[in-house]
């Protein structure tokens, strides 16, 4: 496995219509810390996906496409939140590290010294596979 199969997932503010540029730069330089690479590629999910009483919009339905999403990323995964995890569910079956929402390390910078270690020994695991 290279260092470019991973995803980095994270939940964004309610209220985003985009990835915010304070997180866009914080994953970029995350990806640039594990792979090399600057420009990760990066997939939205937006809940509710669409207006329509047709479409099932409950909690359980947006489990299941946070579930078919994830299906999709890279075999190794750095997720960033608990609360993102629960929505995932069982990632058992990939190499995956969580950690705490991006916002944290936004919020506390000293926070991002321990994800670099973190980050680092992440990385080293890479070499068993």
């Amino acid at each position: 496995m290279t260092w470019r199969d991973i995803s980095l997932v994270f939940s964004l503010p309610l209220d985003a219509v985009t990835v915010p540029a304070l997180h866009r730069r914080f994953a970029d330089d995350v990806a640039l810390a594990l792979t090399g690479d600057k420009q990760p590629t990066v997939a939205a999910l937006r809940w509710p996906m669409v207006k329509s009483r047709q479409i099932d919009q409950s909690k359980t339905a947006a489990g299941i496409v946070v579930k078919q999403r994830v299906e999709h990323c890279a075999p190794a995964m750095v997720v960033f939140g608990k609360n993102t995890q629960e929505w995932i569910g069982d990632l058992s079956s990939r190499r995956c590290l969580v950690v705490d929402e991006i916002d944290a390390f936004l919020q506390r910078p000293l926070g991002k010294r321990a994800l670099w270690h973190d980050l680092l020994a992440f990385k080293a695991g890479s070499n068993d596979e």
